[in-house]
């Protein structure tokens, strides 16, 4: 030890040995110990390296220098070698002793400098092992290189970042891992950047509730960072610049500012680089940046929208009254008040609202208002209200959850649903997985197929109780391409697809033991583009390309024979719909003419629709049987059309950017409206869907190198998205509105009894949705009975479900996928003691 000039203590830690130069120290402190880790390097040697550590006892005077227990980093003169380590400091939350998570980079053996590894390991306050040596990132074909890690506490556990990167871009990644065992979790990504994108140097800190990992994004050379909390929930939805200039930034460092420093609370955090000037030389700069604490609703007017339609008793008669009724939900431990008020009405200008002044409502008390309807409204006719509810009492609490307009008995059409959070899943990572994806739901479970790439396979994956299983359906050849999935009433899956091998199309079906596969049609290169759906027999109808000749073919199963029809020239995809009559209505293309087949039991009737589409459409029919398609048209912007009756309405645009690609879904709600997630070429995955009168456009992901393979339902009027991670990964994922969606008017937060609500549509002809609410969770059972008592179908099994509204579509099918006749039906709702059964009307 010796003093510096300014009276300080320089300790010289280690001196080189020969052959042997030690480099790139890290370091931390808990209590009164310091942990220093640096690299040794053989230098005369083989060229190997190995990971030093020395511990300092700064309550000792003069402070003791202990060095690390000798194995704790594996060391080795021969590769691998270890280097680009980090060290955090915390503490055993339970026992309160000093701990160091160590983090470092290590060539794999095997791989050599090619593939390498993130490797981190728990070290006590006193230099020993407080845990196993620990794989936090291992190499991957897809994702070779992993380098650069950084380490920051919580309280609780440890958080490792690091970067990775691969011929297609780069990904900043995350792990946490356990302070008291020193097991790591699931590892998760924290941002993926540009295909060529290489996002370089990282950090992390932690200070109040939030992490901040920031990192150098070769792309643009400036500084990034975004901040989350532990259990990884986002503040910011981007990643936010911190430094971004015209000149070159790199190298940045993080900590956290004020607070107690042992508790590793902060109230903010600083951040450091180094950036280019104009002159050629370097300087360093530095930022605050403030923690994202989450953000409390001032005391001002809050907008929760509502689409109003007009009864059926509404008249023309002038100052017909129509009486809201708005359901509150506080938010359980505050009593708060309300003013509510009527903002603005789109078809209904001169509607007048009778303002309720000042309410105190008890969750899932019922506050009427009223509002007179003008003379030229008309039956049927739809408005969009803005109803406020303004806070009168304590503006630092949330107050009001969710608001439901009622007619009655029955709810009205809520606004579109948008999407605050999106849940993510990879549901298969086993090499090149998830092109040509299809997805369905039986009740709210997901069913999927899709094509391996990897095993040039066809394989079936969903989601039930127990989790995610998956199997494969068929690896003989090439298979599995241009997939389309349909469930039949007991839930099994039938699936069309095509065989790259032989150029043919196939039908496989799960008989409830095995699958069984046939081949449809095999006269020429056939199959392509298809697209399947099961009649009220359970037969199933296939439309599909041949592309030997060009042309839209039409496939039918009548007992054990195929029927086959050919039906016009086509270029690519076919989708394929049945009526409540099971006639087969089909959406094609002809270059770049979108065309609409459909057969009316007799003949079959081809129209036109637009003259500017792309490959890439997608198509559904409403509960009364008309048409409705999105696409992509020939500038790659992202229209839709529908038809009502023997009209087609005007075309809409939905995003006009112009980087939409061929990869498009659409769905419709119960109320008809729809719903369309598409990718464009900037590498986003993206979730538009109608808010009277413009369309609103939400980003889902932005996944490294692109979402493809795009498939797309509704679960209780919420979205569920099946995609094909392209790049990185190439991996299958599902995502989901997380619990912060939002769908005013829909639903409350937590209803007030248990209930079965009347369905919609009643009576319907295609299918109609069936809600039901629970104040608590509860197992359920749903079911639909005809008129002689007959269980005709179980739609929902007994199975355990969260508090709140839910909802279930019923397709007017019985449990052996076969069509009901017209007629009344009843559902009948068990859960508890609770039993209610409502009456269902089916026309055909």
């Amino acid at each position: 030890m010796r003093s510096d000039p300014d009276g300080g203590q320089l300790a010289l830690f280690d001196t080189a040995t020969p052959n042997l130069s030690e480099d790139l120290p890290a370091v931390d402190a808990v209590n009164a110990s310091y942990l220093v880790v640096f690299m040794s390097s053989n230098v005369g040697g083989n060229g190997g390296h190995w990971l030093n550590g020395l511990v300092v006892d700064a309550s000792t005077e003069p402070a003791t220098v202990n060095a690390v227990a000798p194995g704790l980093f594996t060391p080795a003169f021969d590769p691998p070698s270890q280097g680009n380590h980090a060290v955090g400091a915390g503490y055993d939350p339970d026992t309160g002793a000093g701990l160091f998570l160590v983090a470092w980079e290590d060539h794999d053996p095997n791989g050599g400098l090619a593939n390498t590894l993130i490797r981190a390991r728990l070290i006590t306050a006193a230099g020993a092992a407080g845990g196993p040596v620990v794989n936090i990132a291992a190499p991957d074909p897809d994702n070779p290189v992993h380098s650069l890690p950084a380490v920051a506490f919580d309280g609780t556990s440890f958080l490792v970042v690091w970067h990775e990167f691969n011929d297609w871009g780069s990904l900043i990644n995350g792990r946490f891992v356990d302070a008291r065992t020193g097991a790591p979790g699931a590892p998760f990504i924290i941002s993926s950047l540009h295909r060529w994108q290489a996002g370089m140097t990282v950090d992390v800190a932690f200070a109040g509730e939030q992490y901040l990992v920031l990192w150098e994004d070769w792309w643009d050379a400036n500084i990034y960072g975004i901040r989350f909390t532990p259990d990884r929930a986002f503040s910011d939805p981007d990643p936010i610049p911190i430094a971004a200039t015209d000149e070159l930034e790199s190298n940045p460092s993080v900590t956290q500012v004020g607070g107690d420093v042992q508790s590793y609370r902060g109230q903010s955090f600083f951040v450091a680089w180094s950036q280019s000037s104009p002159t050629g030389l370097w300087d360093v700069y530095g930022t605050f940046v403030p923690e994202m604490v989450t953000p409390v609703l001032p005391p001002v007017e809050r907008p929760l929208a509502v689409v109003v339609q007009a009864p059926s008793d509404t008249t023309a008669a002038p100052d017909s009254p129509l009486t809201l009724g708005f359901l509150v939900a506080n938010d359980g431990e505050h009593k708060d008040a309300y003013h509510f008020g009527l903002l603005q009405t789109e078809t209904w200008p001169a509607a007048v609202l009778t303002c309720v002044e000042t309410v105190e409502p008890a969750t899932g008390e019922l506050v009427l208002v009223e509002v007179q309807v003008p003379p030229d409204v008309a039956e049927g006719d739809s408005n969009l209200f803005t109803l406020v509810a303004t806070s009168v009492l304590d503006p630092t609490v949330a107050g009001l959850s969710q608001v439901e307009a009622v007619i009655g008995d029955s709810p009205l059409p809520p606004a579109s649903i948008t999407c605050d959070s999106w849940t993510f899943e990879r549901v298969d990572t086993t090499g090149d997985v998830g092109e040509h994806v299809s997805l369905v739901l039986e009740a709210e479970d997901p069913h999927i197929v899709y094509y391996d790439r990897t095993n040039t396979a066809l394989k079936y994956t969903y989601r039930n109780e127990t989790g995610w299983h998956s199997e494969i359906v068929d690896n003989v050849g090439d298979v599995g391409l241009y997939g389309s999935l349909v469930l039949n009433g007991s839930g099994n899956p039938y699936v069309s697809y095509y065989d790259n091998s032989v150029g043919d199309l196939k039908y496989a079906h799960w008989d409830g033991a095995s699958w069984q596969i046939e081949v449809v049609d095999s006269t020429g290169n056939v199959g392509t583009f298809t697209s399947i759906e099961l009649d009220a027999q359970g037969d199933p109808h296939i439309s599909y390309r041949d592309h030997t000749n060009r042309k839209l073919k039409y496939a039918r199963k009548i007992e054990s024979a195929w029927e086959f029809a050919t039906l016009d020239d086509a270029s690519d995809e076919t989708i394929l719909e049945l009526d409540a009559n099971d006639f087969p209505h089909i959406v094609y293309s002809e270059g770049l003419e979108v065309r609409y087949a459909r057969w009316d039991g007799t003949t079959w009737t081809i129209e036109p629709v637009v003259s500017e589409g792309l490959g890439g459409k997608a198509f559904v029919l409403d509960a009364q049987g008309d048409p409705h398609i999105a696409y992509p048209n020939n500038f790659h912007r992202v229209r839709y059309v529908s038809k009502t009756g023997d009209t087609w309405n005007p075309v809409e645009s939905v995003d006009d950017g112009g980087d939409a690609t061929s990869h498009l879904a659409l769905a419709l709600d119960e109320f008809g409206r729809p719903y369309v997630c598409y990718a464009d070429t900037t590498d986003t995955l993206n979730y538009a869907f109608k808010q009277d009168p413009a369309w609103q456009i939400e980003i889902i992901d932005k996944p490294v190198g692109a979402a493809w393979y795009v498939s797309l339902a509704l679960a209780s009027e919420m979205p569920v998205v099946a995609y094909h991670s392209e790049g990185a990964s190439d991996d299958l994922l599902v995502t989901s509105c997380g619990s912060e969606g939002t769908n005013v008017a829909l639903a409350l937060s937590i209803p007030a009894k248990l209930d079965l609500l009347p369905n919609t549509l009643n009576p319907f002809g295609v299918r109609t949705t069936l809600r039901y609410e629970l104040p608590v969770p509860n197992r359920v059972n749903l079911s639909i009975y005809d008129v002689t008592g007959r269980l005709v179908r179980v739609l929902v099994d007994g199975r355990l479900q969260d508090a709140g509204r839910h909802s279930v579509v019923w397709d007017g099918r019985d449990a052996r996928g076969r069509r009901v006749a017209s007629g009344v039906y009843f559902s009948r709702m068990e859960a508890d003691r609770f039993s209610k059964t409502l009456r269902v009307v089916h026309l055909r």
